[in-house]
């Protein structure tokens, strides 16, 4: 029998729902018609898929001994100098509690009024924690409005990886998530652009650093 847990139906609502809203303009917004249903079911399932896959590569970790996340200040070294910005202090935290581990960094660039807002996750022994943000990646809608853009894509480098692409366009916020072989979580946040290329190339920056760790 499937699994049919608090993530499921939290994420499937709030994910599919929104994605659906935005979709179907033509719709009364209360109004879910059995396609639209259908859809949430798909969803809720490929979104049960990617956390049981997501227990999979934790048992195999544990099996390893990889048991213990990474120091918040080596996430730091992942980060790359961003041109133009000036580069502010870290903060983060490492955490264990029994048999929950995991690391999270912080940093803020500024240039004048300009922000970059970057945080990294090393979720390893809490999986239940990356799983309950990364919902996302079991849509397949994209959306491009007058005031939104979203878009979901696998990212080809390293395995059970996907990028989530967001433009406020009233705001001009820009964000970049990446959910990392089913471990690491990373947000890249900007302010005044207009379109995701640069919080992305900055995201792909922080890959290309960290490559060798996030494949592991």
């Amino acid at each position: 029998m499937k699994k049919f847990n608090f993530y499921l139906i939290f994420l499937t609502l709030i994910f599919s729902l929104m994605f659906l809203s935005n979709a179907c303009k033509h719709k009364d917004d209360k109004q879910i018609d059995d396609d639209d249903l259908e859809s949430i079911l798909v969803k809720g399932e490929k979104i049960n898929k990617n956390i049981d896959n997501a227990e999979q590569q934790l048992e195999k970790r544990k099996k390893s001994g990889d048991t213990i996340a990474l120091d918040w200040q080596q996430l730091g070294n992942f980060i790359p100098d961003i041109p133009g910005y000036v580069r502010g202090e870290a903060n983060g935290m490492n955490l264990k509690l029994d048999n929950l581990t995991y690391s999270n960094l912080s940093i803020q660039f500024t240039k004048g009024d300009n922000t970059i807002d970057i945080d990294m996750f090393d979720y390893n022994m809490a999986i239940s924690l990356l799983t309950g943000v990364t919902g996302w990646r079991a849509l397949e809608h994209s959306i491009d409005n007058k005031s939104l853009f979203m878009q979901v894509s696998k990212l080809p480098d390293i395995p059970n990886s996907w990028l989530y692409e967001e433009l406020n366009k009233d705001s001009q916020i820009a964000t970049c998530a990446l959910s990392l072989n089913d471990r690491y979580f990373v947000s890249v946040n900007a302010t005044s652009q207009v379109n995701t290329d640069f919080v992305k190339s900055i995201a792909k920056l922080i890959v290309a650093k960290g490559l060798n760790t996030f494949k592991k």
